[in-house]
């Protein structure tokens, strides 16, 4: 199955150009409008984000943050790509938390290898998790109790797939935080989020718990 990629790029001309060199093992999907990133992320589930620096309205820069703090994201790598290869924009890109920062006149080859090598960290080799009778799947942002389909919400499949990778390691509650929203502020929004997920799992064997500020997986 091909990697889903997503393009926000205010010049169709550069998106054609993207899906042309990248169609051996990406899906491309392009976005002219940055404003409409919100519905853009509740209707697709991409392994990748590829952002344009320079655009109207959002730039990749802002564009970036908004994605970082949107509950429609799914923890997927973001990347940037302009012909502005200036050390002030690399760097900026770099510490603003981008994976990777490709220069407009990169070949077809290196793109390649470069996204689908930090798409692989991402999935980190095993796409399924398992704990008792629940199934994440990684790779398509799906989660199954007893092989019968869970609606979990992306932000709900981050929260939840990054616990069950850690389960003999429990992640600290300020971990969590940093790890979903990049900062320790966002307490009240992690609980409703922990609570939601208790109660869509109702079925599951399992159940996520906070201890001694630690959120750990207990057998039920």
């Amino acid at each position: 199955m091909k990697f889903k990629i997503l393009i926000f790029d205010d010049q169709m001309l550069n998106i054609e150009c993207y899906q042309e060199m990248l169609k051996e093992i990406f899906v491309v999907t392009g976005f002219t409008e940055t404003v409409n990133y919100e519905q853009v992320l509740q209707n697709n589930k991409p392994h990748g984000i590829l952002l344009d620096l320079h655009m109207p309205v959002y730039d990749g820069f802002v564009l970036h943050d908004k994605i970082l703090h949107s509950d429609h994201y799914n923890g997927c790598p973001i990347f940037f790509i302009s012909g502005d290869v200036s050390d002030e924009s690399r760097l900026k890109a770099i510490t603003s938390g981008g994976i990777d920062f490709f220069n407009r006149s990169i070949g077809q080859e290196e793109l390649t290898l470069r996204l689908s090598s930090k798409i692989k960290s991402f999935l980190q080799g095993n796409t399924l998790i398992d704990v008792g009778n629940l199934r994440l799947d990684t790779f398509l942002f799906n989660a199954y109790i007893n092989d019968k389909f869970t609606d979990l919400s992306l932000i709900e499949m981050r929260i939840l797939s990054f616990v069950m990778r850690r389960m003999h390691d429990p992640v600290h509650k300020n971990e969590l935080m940093t790890q979903i929203w990049g900062d320790t502020s966002s307490q009240g929004k992690m609980y409703v989020h922990l609570s939601n997920i208790k109660s869509k799992l109702g079925a599951w064997n399992h159940e996520l718990r906070i201890r001694d500020n630690f959120i750990v997986i207990d057998a039920i």
